[in-house]
């Protein structure tokens, strides 16, 4: 099974892999959005948010309609906006073209590999809404296009996720997945000094898109689970009122322990090739 890093799945892939390539991978055009006129871009980007596309081939095609269509999909996740741009004959083609200087153009299709008849989709947002919103929204047209193969299966791991990801409310890092993940070795370094570097020993198992199982290595070491709670900001009191039993525990020696839970549920709702977790 191929595996592929958090960081790599979130930032832009390009179109130099055939594998890729005609299965519309979102890219990242940050450095492109940043350098042209148009204000919807820039300004997600100067609140710290990212602009992602995906080209659909052949796409040319889809009419306006359709296009309404899935913006009116995507604003059920919370995207307040859908951009696009058509490959004709003489270039890009659409109402936002206008801000985009003819360089800036040439730079879009060159790094999102597009081609006459192709339909360029832009997402404007924060990362996470922009990734979940686009994700859909392909699944959507690939369904539409019947680009999917019913009886394939496409399976990939996750690895090396963030230990920590930030929590703009309390203004402190918080635990991407629980505060006795294993951090990565490689990253112990960065604990104290900065901590949102750090990856951590967990991973995932998807299948088709859809995870199916998912696990982590836990912490072993009392050193270890200190610094992790110094990086959260919990103070000794708290650690003690919430985990004392357990940092206890850690200080007589613990094994490397790690494991996995599969979805029974989701496995059998894709073998029966229903898109729906409640029909099984």
């Amino acid at each position: 099974i191929p595996s592929m890093s958090y960081r790599d799945c979130m930032e832009n892939y390009g179109t130099d892999r055939p594998d890729l390539r005609f299965k519309m991978p979102l890219v990242r055009v940050d450095a492109i959005a940043k350098e042209s006129d148009f204000t919807v871009f820039k300004e997600q980007l100067q609140s710290g948010g990212c602009v992602k596309a995906l080209c659909v081939k052949g796409g040319a095609e889809i009419s306006r309609k359709e296009i309404d269509r899935y913006t009116e999909f995507v604003g059920k996740f919370g995207l307040r906006g859908l951009g696009w741009m058509k490959m004709q004959e003489e270039g890009l083609a659409s109402s936002i073209v206008k801000f985009f200087s003819d360089k800036q153009l040439k730079a879009l299709e060159k790094t999102l590999g597009a081609e006459k008849g192709d339909l360029l989709l832009f997402a404007a947002a924060n990362e996470s809404l922009v990734n979940q919103s686009l994700d859909h929204l392909r699944r959507l047209i690939a369904r539409d296009r019947n680009l999917i193969n019913p009886n394939a299966y496409e399976f990939l791991w996750v690895t090396d996720f963030p230990c920590f990801e930030w929590d703009a409310e309390e203004n402190r890092p918080q635990a991407t997945h629980h505060p006795f993940t294993m951090p990565h070795p490689d990253d112990l370094e960065f604990l104290e000094q900065d901590p949102l570097k750090v990856r951590s020993n967990a991973y995932d198992i998807i299948v088709n898109g859809y995870e199916v199982g998912g696990g982590s290595q836990r912490i072993h070491d009392f050193e270890i689970q200190r610094k992790v709670f110094q990086a959260l900001k919990l103070d000794g009191e708290e650690v003690k009122e919430k985990f004392g039993f357990f940092t206890e525990a850690l200080q007589y020696g613990t094994p490397p322990h790690l494991g996995i839970a599969l979805g029974f549920d989701r496995l059998v709702m894709i073998l029966t090739k229903t898109e729906n977790i409640r029909d099984v």
